[in-house]
């Protein structure tokens, strides 16, 4: 994957505390950053950030990511 391209996916999180499900749309990048932004609000969560652990294999339906 070029370092330019950019994969998004659709992301749930369960917050066991609140009992809410939550909804993220995560951007992926082919250097291995990923940025998480609100689905509903359209608001930044997670700034794009240099994850080493995850790559484009780990990210598939059903699949679990620790960020």
């Amino acid at each position: 994957m070029d370092e330019e391209e950019q994969l998004a996916f659709f992301l749930e999180w369960y917050d066991s505390q609140s009992g809410q499900k939550k909804e993220y749309i995560m951007h992926y990048h082919g250097d291995n950053t990923v940025e998480l932004v609100e689905r509903k609000t359209r608001k930044l969560f997670l700034k794009r950030i240099h994850i080493p652990t995850v790559t484009l294999d780990d990210l598939y339906i059903g699949g679990s990511v620790n960020v």
